[in-house]
């Protein structure tokens, strides 16, 4: 894409090259995915993810999508999604429904459970790990409120 941008532009007076906006990459944040990635990567061998699959023999689906929401904070939901559809659980489709709710917006609790947040943090300035935590109690509130309200719109379906 660099190629064909340089090619395309390469008569045209702009302003700022395309070789700048390169030279802007921001590393660390760069480095914060490659973290996450590597972290969830590790997790998957040592099986962790699988474990969280027993949830759903100890709870009842409802119950185990809300935690599963929760943990997408903490654990990048695309892997956890990955890890339960391989599991192979039997759920109708309100509870997929509520557990797709739950993986999605359930991330966004920390703002390092979704790579927005992460995007957001590093464009903000006033926005940090522990600006954000201060309103943890009132995503908690939303993220509930949201999960029963999909729950109870996937019955509908």
């Amino acid at each position: 894409m660099f190629l064909t941008a340089q090619f395309l532009m390469r008569k045209k007076d702009v302003n700022k090259q395309i070789i700048d906006y390169i030279r802007e990459i921001e590393y660390d944040t760069l480095l914060f995915f490659v973290g996450v990635l590597l972290l969830v990567g590790a997790l998957k061998e040592v099986g962790v993810l699988a474990q969280f699959t027993h949830l759903y023999e100890v709870l009842a689906p409802s119950q185990a999508n809300y935690l599963m929401g929760l943990l997408s904070a903490a654990v990048d939901n695309v892997p956890l999604t990955a890890a339960l559809l391989k599991a192979d659980i039997h759920m109708d489709t309100q509870n997929w429904l509520a557990f797709t709710y739950a993986t999605g917006v359930g991330g966004s609790m920390l703002v390092i459970g979704s790579a927005a947040g992460i995007i957001a943090m590093s464009k903000v300035r006033d926005l940090t790990f522990g600006s954000y935590l201060r309103n943890s109690f009132y995503l908690l509130i939303a993220y509930s409120v949201g999960y029963v309200g999909a729950y109870y719109m996937g019955s509908f379906v």
